[in-house]
């Protein structure tokens, strides 16, 4: 039987979790503490003769990140193999303090089955499900709600963006690196909300989460309905084209995953790090720049055809490697592990 650890139930775990959960169907042993000698955003699959570890961590340089926690180098001692979310080859050498190297792993999004949902919401069990169902109280994120198995034609909107920003002056900052990082996200998601909104008028969906920052510099790109997860699922899974860009620490933001679990048409900005077993113009179109975005929406919007071959590659590639469960057998096949 497989044992899973963790660092912390921080949101970035939950797939992961998911993912064996589902694949073992239940019979895993998953450790009901976190394991404070890890990093956060680290899972460790001990498989008894062999231990593999998940790193779900934003870029390289956040909080707990593979050059910046110490605790890389303990971990190096009991761990194999390493598959790390935001994966490049070109950033640092710390592929050598594991014997199985550091490999690539798919896109993340905060997702859940019932076991996991438990540990993230131990409160939970102690309403009737009928009532959370009504209520619909920590449901929205349940891994089978992001799956659109069948294109329905009615659209919510032609283009969707929702997202957030980041203050560069709040307490966690600890450096200009990051002040910057954080002001550079800022800028390419105001000005694409922007520019959409001048262009698209109604057709567009558009909008910024609601906080104490964004009401500082942006309160006229808040919206507070749209933003609600319950709200934003149900527009997303039937928006004709989505859009996403760079999170922290030059980040795939969780958005990608979600937009390629649900099958969409995806516009986003250029990747700094690999997405394995996916590409663009296969997967998604790209741009570096909020004109470039735009551009390419135009082009997206009056070419059905390439439209729906996004749409079919990112259904296709969720059933193949993201969904919870094929995201971990694809790292087994890999380690030639069998549960």
């Amino acid at each position: 039987m497989v044992k899973i650890s963790y660092g912390s139930l921080a949101p970035h775990n939950a797939q992961i979790l998911t993912g064996f959960n589902l694949l073992t169907k239940g019979r895993c042993e998953i450790s009901s503490k976190a394991d404070l000698s890890l990093p956060s955003c680290i899972v460790v699959a001990d498989f008894g003769n062999k231990k593999i570890a998940y790193d779900t961590s934003d870029g390289y340089f956040g909080a707990g990140a593979i050059c910046t926690d110490k605790r890389y180098e303990f971990l190096s001692e009991r761990i194999e193999t390493i598959y790390k979310r935001d994966y490049t080859s070109h950033v640092c050498s710390s592929e050598l303090l594991f014997r199985g190297g550091v490999k690539p792993l798919g896109p993340n999004y905060f997702c859940y089955d019932d076991r996991i949902k438990k540990m993230y919401y131990p409160g939970i069990r102690l309403i009737k499900k009928e009532i959370q169902d009504m209520l619909h109280l920590a449901c929205n994120e349940d891994w089978k709600n992001f799956e659109v198995l069948q294109e329905k034609g009615c659209y919510s909107c032609d283009v969707l963006f929702l997202t957030r920003l980041w203050n560069p002056h709040a307490s966690e900052v600890e450096n200009q690196q990051i002040a910057e990082d954080r002001e550079r996200v800022n800028i390419m998601r105001i000005a694409i909300i922007r520019e959409l909104r001048r262009k698209y008028g109604k057709r567009a969906i558009c909008a910024l989460s609601d906080d104490e920052y964004s009401r500082k510099v942006a309160p006229e790109l808040i919206n507070t309905e749209y933003t609600k997860k319950q709200n934003y699922l149900k527009i997303m899974k039937s928006a004709r084209i989505v859009v996403s860009s760079l999170g922290l620490h030059k980040s795939n933001g969780w958005k990608m995953g979600e937009y390629m679990a649900a099958g969409r048409a995806i516009v986003m900005e250029k990747p700094y790090y690999e997405i394995p077993f996916a590409a663009k113009n296969k997967n998604w179109i790209e741009y570096s720049t909020y004109e470039e975005c735009v551009c390419e929406i135009d082009e997206l919007l009056q070419n059905e055809r390439k439209r729906q071959g996004l749409i079919r590659e990112n259904r296709e590639y969720y059933f193949k490697h993201l969904r919870p469960n094929k995201l971990i057998e694809d790292t087994l096949a890999l380690e030639k592990i069998q549960v």
